[in-house]
């Protein structure tokens, strides 16, 4: 068993991508069925989160007002507004919409800031993220370690949007463990 670091992390997942995963439900199953990774490009992405493009026009005015009740319950936690520029800046950098999944992982992180669960320089394990978007908000906004767990086709999506987020602090700050025995080094 070996660490992949950065790219080689995706290239690691896009080569298991083409592999059914044996420790895979039913459920994740269905989701995976259709997917595929080719030339930098998904398809068949369904089942954990929503992924749509930035959003224009109508759609973006209909999202906002939407989104005002949850954006009112959020803003009773001290870091909401933080942590919403910080989701914002993280949605342009993948260009992609505001979507009520994200907001509720804003309120979600403001309210653990605000309970103080998570801390500056902590660590964090997100299982099941779904496009990164816990833990590109979790390294910056607290500078947190991550684990992030996932099914190999997910954790590559969720490791291609974490790319988009970090940019060149990717290569060097994202290793993919393929063992437990990985953590000992």
């Amino acid at each position: 068993m070996s660490t992949y670091y950065g790219d080689d992390a995706i290239v690691y997942l896009a080569e298991k991508s083409q592999q059914i995963d044996i420790k895979s439900s039913s459920h994740w199953n269905k989701y995976h069925a259709n997917f595929s990774f080719k030339n930098g490009e998904f398809s068949g992405i369904e089942g954990f989160g929503s992924n749509e493009k930035k959003y224009t026009g109508l759609r973006k005015i209909a999202h906002s007002l939407l989104q005002i009740p949850f954006n009112n319950m959020g803003k009773k936690f001290s870091d909401f507004n933080a942590v919403d520029n910080i989701a914002k800046n993280v949605l342009h950098k993948q260009n992609k919409g505001y979507s009520l999944d994200v907001l509720r992982q804003v309120i979600s992180l403001a309210y653990l800031n605000d309970k103080k669960v998570v801390t500056k320089g902590g660590l964090s394990c997100v299982i099941g993220d779904g496009f990164a978007t816990m833990t590109s908000l979790l390294l910056k906004s607290t500078r947190q370690r991550v684990i992030l767990v996932n099914l190999s086709k997910t954790l590559l999506v969720d490791l291609w949007y974490l790319k988009m987020t970090l940019g060149d602090e990717f290569a060097t700050d994202v290793a993919l463990i393929t063992s437990k025995d990985c953590l000992l080094d």
